[in-house]
């Protein structure tokens, strides 16, 4: 199912998409870095992550798996995540995804320090 708002299709399928490895859980699934290539090419387009989720062993979580991709799929603003594509692989449903690099945890870590988050424009930013 292609939901890309994007002028460029992404690829459908899951041979087009090398998994580097595991960066985070989500609610349904794993999130993995990955490299998107070009059909017929071995250069890789853009960096990514893919949500997988493993519909074999999540039958009574279906319905919500297609609210998240509705969502997912429905949103273009330039502050919340969007989704390129999304697309069955094997027994998976596969969410591809921008790859933000770092996390608001890791901002917080470095920038914390003895008596917590002095810099008002970063807890503004935050908020």
């Amino acid at each position: 199912m292609k939901t890309s708002h994007e002028k460029e299709p992404w690829p459908l399928s899951g041979e087009f998409y090398k998994l580097d490895g595991p960066i985070g859980n989500g609610r349904f699934g794993i999130v993995w870095r990955a490299h998107c290539f070009k059909p017929n090419s071995t250069h890789h387009l853009k960096k990514v992550a893919i949500k997988i989720l493993d519909l074999s062993s999540q039958q009574s979580q279906i319905e919500d798996f297609r609210k998240e991709i509705s969502i997912m799929g429905s949103n273009f603003h330039k502050n919340l995540l969007n989704q390129f594509c999304s697309f069955t692989h094997e027994r998976e449903l596969w969410l591809v995804m921008p790859l933000l690099e770092g996390s608001l945890n890791d901002i917080v870590a470095i920038q914390k320090g003895e008596h917590g988050i002095k810099d008002e424009v970063l807890l503004a930013s935050i908020l």
